[in-house]
């Protein structure tokens, strides 16, 4: 999956200077794809649409992203314990 679009949500100010100075060394494909947006925003639906926005920065999108990582990892995990017990790693 490739990356189309990064939105940074109310980045501090250290952020903008930084991203300043180093898209000089950029690709313009890359800057293009990088956009700062404050919260209001991303909660009047000017940069995408209310159904793709979290409901934490004021739009519809429901989903519970930390119980998804968590899910996530979970699953991971789990596979790693598998291929542990394929593969023995002396001294454990």
């Amino acid at each position: 999956m490739k990356l189309k679009k990064l939105y940074v949500v109310d980045p501090p100010l250290i952020f903008r200077a930084v991203l300043r100075v180093f898209s000089v060394f950029m690709k313009q494909k890359i800057i293009d794809r990088l956009r700062t947006v404050t919260a209001d925003e991303m909660a009047a639906g000017d940069v995408l649409p209310l159904e793709q926005v979290p409901t934490a920065l004021g739009g519809n999108l429901a989903e519970d992203f930390i119980a998804t990582r968590a899910r996530r990892l979970k699953r991971q995990d789990a596979s790693i314990s598998e291929l542990g017990a394929l593969v023995p790693i002396p001294g454990v």
